[in-house]
């Protein structure tokens, strides 16, 4: 993977990390019919391992950086930590958008529903913390906790 320049900005900048960056480039969009994920610009130098570690996405993958416009990051939040996988989002930096789409040259966002894949992670931390809660209560009703 070849380095990029991260650019210099006083806020905070974002990055997604796709396999289809030219297709992105060419038609000057992101976002539909994916969700949109962002982490820190800092991800843009990474590849392998390091790169699963800090998105989850496959370390065989041939990932390129699109930076997101300034514009366009008040479309982003972070992941309210609710169980083990949106903890991991947060602690790297990752954040989401609404599904939409993204103009890259002007910084546009046209919102068009909810960002279904981050509510897929919030059912399944939901439903790992309520497991861990109820199995904890039961353990401690029956005796079996102390």
């Amino acid at each position: 993977m070849t380095k990029v320049s991260v650019p210099r900005t006083t806020g905070p900048r974002l990055v997604h990390m796709t396999e289809a960056g030219g297709a992105i480039r060419g038609s000057g969009k992101l976002g539909l019919p994916s969700d949109i994920y962002a982490g820190p610009a800092s991800n843009a130098n990474l590849s392998g391992a390091a790169l699963t570690r800090r998105t989850g996405l496959s370390p065989t993958g041939n990932f390129e950086p699109i930076f997101i416009p300034n514009a366009a990051e008040s479309a982003f939040r972070r992941p309210i930590s609710v169980g083990p996988v949106t903890v991991w989002q947060r602690f790297t930096g990752q954040q989401f958008a609404p599904r939409g789409v993204i103009d890259l040259g002007t910084g546009e966002f046209t919102r068009t529903g909810i960002n279904r894949g981050q509510a897929f992670w919030y059912t399944i931390d939901v439903g790992i913390t309520g497991s861990a809660v109820g199995s904890g209560v039961y353990l401690y009703s029956t005796g079996e906790g102390e």
